[in-house]
């Protein structure tokens, strides 16, 4: 018999993660032709879509500001060069967003398993899929999913000295958003302090700074964009985002004690972050860790303090968290595996534990925000509204509606909208014939409807306390 030497043999841990994989596409299936939502809606959809209309570009004026936020531009860039090969609807746009989930996942896998082993990789793995941001986030046509993958593909390949996939991920990363700056910036300290370390002569001090120099490359590459959007725009940032920073120290702390609990202890994540520090404390009494497992945990902790310290100056939401969510994980995974090294069913039992409180919250919540799967009910509640507004034959009433609900009557590309038809909306109050009110806004007048001498429900769809929208017309 004639050995093939390319021949790879499947282990249990790669088929453990392949049934992983399939889990997830299963729990997404439902929400892959669901139409935009919250910031999706308003901002990176259109966003997107202006895009896909122009021709893929990385040009700051390839499309107008007030779409682009100022952002850099890859994110919009690869949506929409997709939306080109793949087709301009729906199912094609989740299903993108599904795939750099599971390559995510992948890269959690082969992060960890280099860092550590497979059967780390896997605990890693099953972590990140049990969070309810990370399935929520799952098939959002928003960057911080795309962001979370570029920051893992980014450390694995510093980690493995892949220099060119390495400048190549951080560079693309730069590109997608602001906040990779942090990230990049963040594995450059590690570079340059830890070949500080290393050095037995001055000499050596030049070689340090050459080569920290060459991975700060991806940093260029972002300059580069913003001093192009200077002179073509007038600005390095988006003034409006520059005064969202905030600078008031009680708003700070109060944000990264937020961050804080979000990370290492909502969702039952203080079952894993106990775990982990009774296996930090352990293992270094014993002296039981290797020179790579020490180099992720001191970069992996550089990162999160510096992403945290950052997110807490300025405007802050859940999933911006997304990014740094893989880290935790690969941690947990490696410090839980390592502590149950010899006992693997309690390393078992404590994801099991964790996985299933995640699962229950995920079950159990009722929020209409982004970092829940319960969102779809937010959805369904403005659908049925619109609907009835269709069927009612309202396109050329004067309708008054919050934020949201504006886009999703007079955007076709947002997929509410059962025909090429949109609606007349009105900005006063006072003008309006039809008022739509929902649960995700509190905006002014919102209470006035409900004088019975001025205006009449027509009708309310309510899934439950969180999730509802209302018409009425006015007498």
């Amino acid at each position: 018999m004639i050995k093939n030497k390319f021949r790879h043999k499947i282990n249990i841990e790669e088929f453990l993660l392949f049934l992983l994989i399939i889990v997830f596409v299963i729990i997404e299936i439902p929400y892959i032709n669901r139409p935009l939502y919250w910031d999706e809606a308003w901002s990176y959809g259109p966003a997107v879509d202006a895009m896909y209309r122009h021709g893929p570009s990385l040009m700051p004026t390839s499309i107008s500001a007030w779409l682009s936020r100022g952002h850099p531009l890859f994110f919009y860039f690869i949506s929409s060069l997709w939306i080109m090969i793949f087709g301009n609807n729906m199912i094609a746009i989740h299903l993108f967003f599904i795939l750099i989930s599971i390559l995510l996942i992948v890269f959690v896998f082969k992060t960890t398993t280099f860092v550590n082993n497979k059967k780390a990789g896997i605990f890693a793995s099953i972590i990140i899929v049990s969070i309810p941001l990370f399935l929520s986030q799952a098939t959002f046509l928003l960057p911080e999913m795309l962001i979370a993958l570029l920051s893992t593909m980014y450390v694995y390949y510093y980690l493995k000295q892949k220099l060119v996939f390495e400048l190549i991920t951080a560079s693309l990363l730069v590109l997608t958003k602001e906040t990779g700056i942090i990230i990049v910036f963040s594995i450059l300290l590690y570079h340059f302090i830890s070949g500080l370390v290393k050095i037995k002569s001055s000499k050596e001090i030049k070689s340090i700074i050459f080569s920290t120099v060459l991975h700060s490359i991806p940093v260029f590459v972002a300059i580069s964009f913003f001093f192009i959007q200077k002179l073509t725009r007038g600005w390095f940032f988006y003034p409006e985002h520059l005064g969202m920073l905030t600078f008031n120290i009680t708003d700070f702390i109060g944000k990264l004690d937020l961050i804080f609990k979000y990370i290492f202890v909502n969702e039952g994540r203080f079952i894993l972050s106990f775990t982990s520090l009774i296996a930090v404390t352990w293992l270094f009494c014993k002296n039981k860790f290797r020179q790579k497992e020490l180099n992720y945990f001191i970069l992996g902790t550089i990162i999160l303090i510096f992403y945290s310290l950052f997110s807490a100056l300025n405007f802050f939401t859940l999933r911006y968290l997304l990014a740094i969510i893989p880290i935790f994980s690969i941690i947990a995974g490696i410090l839980i595996n390592k502590l149950f090294k010899n006992k693997i069913y309690l390393s078992i039992i404590v994801i099991f534990l964790f996985s299933l409180i995640s699962v229950f919250f995920t079950i159990k919540s009722n929020g209409n925000g982004d970092n829940t799967l319960s969102y779809k009910n937010m959805i369904t509640a403005n659908k049925k509204i619109i609907d009835f507004c269709e069927e009612q034959n309202l396109y050329n009433d004067k309708i008054y509606s919050n934020f949201l609900m504006k886009y999703n009557l007079q955007n076709t590309f947002l997929n509410y909208l059962n025909s090429d038809k949109t609606f007349t909306i009105v900005d006063d109050f006072n003008d309006a014939d039809y008022i739509i009110v929902s649960s995700n806004e509190n905006y002014p007048n919102k209470d006035m409807v409900k004088d019975t001498n001025k205006f009449k429900l027509l009708k309310s769809v309510i899934i439950n306390q969180s999730s509802w929208c209302e018409i009425y017309k006015r007498k």
